[in-house]
């Protein structure tokens, strides 16, 4: 145990019987302040299906974000965060990987064939003009 001597804000002993001495279990104190994997509150998770249909009651009747919020139980900022991520899957699809392979691959073909076009076209200028 450590002891901690206490003061008002006059400096004053809070009490003149303990002689402004006074003893206070500080591991205990710290032990109590800690917070534990148990104490957290946990997130709720919900299933993409809850989260789509949630989306679909504020996309297709055209309910609003806080009255869908209202009816399933919490905050509308977390219905607008799932219709706005919905909205840009629309806009921006992502592509399967299979595509991006198979689109990097090309790109690569292409630059590769258009060095040997340019070599060529050099090529061809430079045998006409010794032929001159």
């Amino acid at each position: 145990m450590s002891s901690v001597e206490a003061k008002t804000l006059s400096g004053e002993s809070p009490s003149p019987g303990l002689g402004g001495k006074v003893t206070v279990d500080v591991s205990a104190a710290i032990t109590q302040t800690r917070w534990s994997m148990k104490d957290k509150k946990q997130r709720r998770g919900f299933t993409d299906e809850f989260t789509t249909d949630a989306v679909k009651l504020v996309t297709d009747p055209g309910d609003s974000a806080s009255e869908v919020g209202r009816r399933l139980g919490f905050k509308h900022s977390k219905v607008s965060r799932w219709v706005r991520a919905y909205r840009t899957r629309i806009e921006h699809p992502t592509k399967p990987p299979e595509l991006e392979a198979e689109l990097k691959r090309l790109r690569k073909e292409h630059k590769r064939l258009q060095m040997e076009r340019d070599i060529l076209k050099k090529a061809a200028a430079f045998f006409a003009n010794e032929s001159k």
